[in-house]
């Protein structure tokens, strides 16, 4: 099934095994869906409207067991008046 947003359909969040350790990239993108959120001092109900979607989903996105796609996560970032940015970093060097 899909959601709407912003009258668009995005799909469902890809599900992260429950048994595998927290994947650091779901983490990470869940922290800043949630962090997007309470910068803007939105309630889930009030976000899951303005986003135009259900609070189930918007959970489901600040959750890091799910993984949204990058097309939801763009929708998430215009319905904030922001822009999605991706980028591949060169792995920071580790000390001996």
């Amino acid at each position: 099934p899909l959601d709407t947003m912003r009258g668009c359909a995005i799909s469902r969040t890809t599900p992260v095994a429950e048994a595998t350790p927290p994947d650091p990239l779901a983490q990470e993108v869940a922290a800043a869906v949630e962090g997007l959120r309470r910068e803007r001092g939105l309630s889930e109900r009030a976000a899951a409207k303005l986003l135009r979607t259900s609070q189930t989903q918007l959970r489901r996105m600040e959750d890091p067991r799910y993984l949204p796609s990058l097309r939801s996560l763009a929708r998430l970032a215009a319905a904030y008046g922001r822009t999605l940015h991706v980028e591949f970093r060169a792995p920071e060097a580790r000390l001996p």
